[in-house]
């Protein structure tokens, strides 16, 4: 392996670890914001178990007073969803460099066997 392809690998190790690093903030946002979603789910299913109607009025009342509750909950929950989506966003847009990198470097390795390969059969045919 000549100087060049060492540095050419020494570098697309530390461009592969840098694009791991990078995406452990993505993988997290994306944690937060499934887990916002599920929270989003679960009440919108008890706002909606909340309206079945009931013959008695003050049960009706309460669970009428429970789904306003619940509503404005999810929409607190909706504004939270919403950055965190933004927080996924500049994430990836962040990781995007790292990983690019990897893949232009992984590229570039590829080219470099290509052409030792190819420069071999070369030599073979002569």
């Amino acid at each position: 392996m000549s100087a060049p392809d060492k540095r050419l690998a020494k570098l697309q190790q530390i461009a592969s670890v840098m694009a791991d690093h990078a995406l452990a903030p993505v993988a997290a946002a994306t944690a937060v914001v499934r887990q916002i979603e599920a929270r989003i789910a679960d009440l919108a299913n008890h706002r909606a178990k909340l309206s079945v109607a009931t013959g008695d009025p003050s049960i009706a009342g309460t669970m009428l007073a429970q789904a306003e509750r619940l509503r404005i909950q999810q929409a607190a929950a909706l504004t939270e969803l919403a950055a965190a989506r933004v927080r996924l966003e500049m994430a990836r847009r962040t990781a995007s460099k790292a990983v690019g990198r990897d893949q232009a470097l992984g590229a570039l390795a590829d080219k470099q066997i290509a052409a030792a390969k190819l420069e071999a059969r070369r030599r073979l045919q002569r």
